[in-house]
């Protein structure tokens, strides 16, 4: 039932990506506590109905292990649609410590990362920024046209000087 509420309430697309176009990156699964994020993008509009995204993934907390992914999404309606495909992750660049590995030894790690999506390779994952009211966004998606809520996830606009 909530997520109902959440579909009615949600913006055009425009207006959901507002804060993208003031420098805000979107915290996907902040931890106000911590001032973490396990995802961190940038979102920068490329056309009329495209938005390119460029996600910093925390992949393992030991190291720190981060993988940057780039990926363009297309506007429908109300939400933002992507595929996942594969190119994505050719062109992925993984840091360990601050420290961009070479070509050979990220293949490597993305390499078990990569399985783990597999099933949603070709597969449409749209989603829609919707506001809780209580300073949090909620993303709430749709894999192969159908509503999952289990892919939904809290997110914040943050300012890239906020640590």
């Amino acid at each position: 039932m909530l997520s109902l509420a959440f579909m009615t309430a949600a913006a055009s697309v425009a207006e959901q990506m507002e804060p993208a176009r003031h420098g805000k990156l979107q915290c996907q699964m902040p931890d106000a506590l911590f001032k973490t994020c396990l995802s961190l993008s940038k979102v920068v509009q490329t056309g009329p109905s495209t938005y390119g995204f460029e996600t910093q993934m925390l992949v393992d907390a030991k190291g720190p292990v981060i993988v940057t992914l780039r990926s363009t999404a297309t506007v429908r309606g109300q939400e933002v649609c992507d595929r996942g495909d594969a190119y994505d992750w050719s062109g992925a660049d993984v840091t360990v410590a601050g420290k961009t590995l070479p070509a050979a030894s990220a293949a490597r790690r993305l390499s078990s990362f990569r399985r783990a999506f597999t099933a949603l390779q070709g597969t449409e994952i749209c989603t829609q920024i919707v506001s809780t009211g209580d300073g949090m966004e909620k993303v709430i998606g749709r894999v192969a046209g159908k509503r999952m809520p289990a892919v939904d996830y809290d997110m914040i606009w943050v300012d890239p000087d906020e640590g």
